[in-house]
C-alpha cells in the first residue's frame, strides 16, 4: 500500500489514497480480532488524522502513523536464516549434498 502513494489517484480520489475493497469484518477475520476491536481501531485512526479508511485507504502521513505504531524498518531488512537440523548423521559424502541445500 506504501507503493501506492506515489501513483496518481483517480477521479475523486487523492494521491494519497487506494482503492480498498475489505470490510472491517474481512481485516477482522484476517487479524484474528473481533469487527468490534477493528472498528475501534479504524475510528481512533482516523480522530488522530492517521487513517480514514473507508472505500478509500488515505494515510495522509506516513511517518507519523509509523511512528505512532512504533514501526522500526529495521526489521526488513534482518537476515534471519533457519539452522538446518538433519535426522541423520553428516558425512562427508552427505555434507556436500547438505551444502547445496
Amino acid at each position: 500500500m506504501r507503493d501506492c502513494r506515489s501513483t496518481p489517484g483517480r477521479a475523486g480520489q487523492g494521491r494519497d489514497s487506494v482503492p480498498f475493497p475489505l470490510t472491517q469484518n474481512h481485516l477482522a477475520d484476517a487479524t484474528g480480532l473481533t469487527a468490534v476491536h477493528v472498528n475501534r481501531t479504524i475510528q481512533s485512526l482516523r480522530l488522530d488524522g492517521l487513517a480514514d479508511i473507508k472505500h478509500n485507504a488515505r494515510i495522509p502521513d506516513w511517518n507519523a502513523l509509523a511512528e505512532a505504531g512504533d514501526f522500526d524498518p529495521d526489521y526488513l531488512q534482518m537476515a534471519v536464516r533457519p539452522k538446518k537440523q538433519f535426522p541423520f548423521q553428516l558425512t562427508e559424502s552427505n555434507a556436500a549434498f547438505a551444502a547445496q541445500n
